[in-house]
C-alpha cells in the first residue's frame, strides 16, 4: 500500500497528453513509464508532436518500397483488363435477346399451324394442348422483350 505522500502517478511532464495526470490522481491508479516504453516499441508510435513524421514499417527499405508499388501497379492493371473485358460480355446480350425473340416467334406459328390443322381435323384434346404451347410461348416473347426493354435502359 502507498502511503499518502507518494505520488502513484509518474510526473506529468513525462506525457503529452493533457488529461493523464486528472485521470491518474481521479482513478488513483499508476501509469506506466513512457521512456520504457518507447524502448520496447518496435515502431516509433511516441512522437513528439503531431506534425513529426513517424516510421510505420522502419524494416522496409526503398527497394522494397518500389517493389510493393511495382505489384500494386501490376494488379491494378489486371483489374483493369478485366473490368474492360466484362463489357464485351455483355455486349451480345441484346443479340442474344433478339435472336430469342425470333425463334419463339417461328415456334408461336407452328404451334398456330398445328392449332388449325387440330381444329379442322376434330382432334380438340390435340387443340387444347396446343393452346397450352401458344399460352406458354406468348409468356416467353413477353419476357424476352421485357429484358431485351430493360437492357438497352
Amino acid at each position: 500500500m502507498l502511503s499518502k505522500t507518494e505520488d502513484p502517478c509518474i510526473p506529468f511532464r513525462d506525457y503529452k497528453a493533457a488529461g493523464v495526470a486528472s485521470a491518474c490522481a481521479l482513478f488513483g491508479f499508476g501509469l506506466p513509464d513512457v521512456a520504457a516504453a518507447q524502448k520496447d516499441a518496435p515502431l516509433n508510435v511516441f512522437s513528439a508532436s503531431n506534425s513529426t513524421l513517424v516510421a510505420v514499417f522502419p524494416s522496409l527499405t526503398s527497394a522494397d518500397a518500389e517493389e510493393v508499388m511495382e505489384m500494386k501497379r501490376t494488379i491494378a492493371g489486371v483489374l483493369l483488363l478485366l473490368g474492360l473485358s466484362v463489357g464485351t460480355v455483355f455486349a451480345d446480350d441484346a443479340w442474344r435477346d433478339r435472336r430469342d425473340i425470333r425463334h419463339d416467334e417461328a415456334k408461336i406459328a407452328h404451334d398456330r399451324r398445328e392449332l388449325r390443322r387440330d381444329l379442322y381435323y376434330g382432334d380438340f384434346r390435340a387443340a387444347r394442348h396446343e393452346r397450352k404451347e401458344l399460352r406458354r410461348e406468348y409468356r416467353d416473347v413477353q419476357h424476352d422483350r421485357r429484358d431485351l426493354y430493360w437492357d438497352r435502359r
